[in-house]
């Protein structure tokens, strides 16, 4: 794979340009998608940890965000 700075970008045609600005987008959306993925296995793990289900610690973090707005 060539690296960006081996690319002449002038000489490149604009549907070329185009086709990396797509890819790149992409893959932009899965790195996302495999970041989120990470984060629930994380929370599930805790959960599991911890005993306590989804929904309570939904509850816990909404009632403590309420109370950083009280003060």
């Amino acid at each position: 794979m060539a690296k960006a700075s081996d690319i002449d970008f002038e000489k490149m045609d604009i549907d070329e340009i185009d086709e990396l600005e797509k890819k790149l987008a992409e893959l932009k959306k899965q790195k996302m998608k495999e970041d989120k993925a990470e984060v629930v296995k994380k929370v599930r793990k805790l959960c599991k940890d911890y005993g306590i289900s989804a929904t309570q610690l939904r509850g816990a973090l909404v009632t403590r965000e309420r109370k950083k707005k009280d003060k």
